[in-house]
């Protein structure tokens, strides 16, 4: 069962750390596009966020969980195992308490015209989602390496 949580755990993983900077790459190119653009984009990353990177995560953390449970030499007071648990619950915390309920009000300013308070809430979006994929890339390389 330890080889395939940790499949399961490296797949959410990957879906959760890659889309995360896809994203990025795409919230990119936004400084340029029309404002029709921009709002079906944000409307797009609330779902995102909401159905898949979300779940994603905690996927990670039930997949991780879990082989750890299997007895195989792992602890959870491994430093490799502390960095992802932080990671993950910092990275939770962060998209249920500030980015998906952020995500909203910029749509919702977008959708009622106040483009430049919506431009501004989404620069914070995009420099704490930036923050969480740093930490995110802090627990891959932990992950790996195994300090």
């Amino acid at each position: 069962m330890f080889e395939a949580y940790k499949l399961i755990h490296v797949l959410a993983a990957l879906i959760w750390v890659g889309g995360s900077i896809m994203a990025q790459f795409f919230a990119a190119r936004l400084s340029s596009a029309e404002p029709a653009h921009r709002l079906g984009f944000a409307r797009d990353l609330r779902f995102a966020s909401t159905r898949i990177f979300v779940p994603s995560a905690i996927v990670v953390f039930l997949a991780g969980s879990l082989m750890i449970e299997e007895g195989l030499g792992f602890e959870y007071a491994d430093p490799f195992v502390v960095i992802g648990l932080i990671t993950v619950a910092v990275s939770l915390a962060t998209a249920l308490g500030f980015l998906i309920p952020a995500t909203s009000r910029a749509i919702k300013l977008m959708t009622s015209g106040q483009g430049p308070a919506a431009g501004a809430l989404i620069r914070k979006i995009a420099w704490t989602a930036r923050f969480v994929i740093l930490l995110m890339l802090i627990a891959v390389w932990a992950m790996v390496v195994k300090p």
